[in-house]
């Protein structure tokens, strides 16, 4: 018998384990948090990558694109592990070979490891703000933690923290010990983006 098999009208309703259990999986996480935001899905377009960049990357971090982690060509095993999950491979992104290929991380990664990252659709994102006028960002060379600002760029910036936003985050420290609250420019700010 097919535990997931569904009831007809009039049927008498049996509930095998496996599909009771398989339910209070799939809505734990929103019975967890009241319904909240944070059982809400992402709403980026997210691929999996592989951290290769020698260190771990944050939430939010950024990742170049450098190929895939692993090559069909190598063999049918590999193949087969290519086609069922595609895995991209990231590195310490830099200006000159990544201005088009990168990747907002939507959770942290460890060096080595395997994450989500956003490559397309609305995120959120940290960003180096160079100018107030800036509407667009890509990637900040060597940084693995934020995008910068830019007049052009791959990701057009639809809001970004102000200094006196009242939903401004005060006290949060970037790279270096930048203050994201601090002056309009030269700090790292939260920012939706879209890519």
């Amino acid at each position: 018998m097919d535990p997931y098999q569904k009831v007809q009208p009039g049927e008498r309703l049996v509930i095998p384990a496996a599909a009771w259990n398989k339910m209070l999986d799939s809505i734990a996480p929103t019975v967890r948090t009241g319904g909240e935001l944070g059982s809400l899905e992402s709403a980026p377009n997210t691929v999996w990558i592989k951290n290769g960049t020698g260190h771990d990357v944050p939430r939010f971090g950024v990742l170049g694109i450098a190929g895939v982690a692993v090559d069909p060509a190598s063999g049918p095993t590999q193949e087969a592990d290519f086609c069922r999950r595609p895995v991209l491979r990231g590195v310490t992104p830099t200006t000159a070979q990544h201005a088009d290929r990168f990747a907002v991380c939507t959770e942290p990664i460890k060096n080595n490891a395997i994450g989500r990252a956003a490559v397309g659709g609305m995120f959120a994102c940290k960003v180096f703000l160079t100018s107030e006028s800036h509407r667009f960002a890509g990637v900040r060379n060597e940084d693995r933690t934020q995008l910068q600002s830019s007049s052009c760029g791959l990701v057009q910036l639809l809001w970004v923290q102000s200094s006196g936003s009242a939903n401004a985050v005060t006290g949060a420290t970037g790279p270096s010990g930048v203050t994201g609250s601090t002056g309009p420019t030269g700090a790292y700010k939260w920012a939706v983006g879209v890519m």
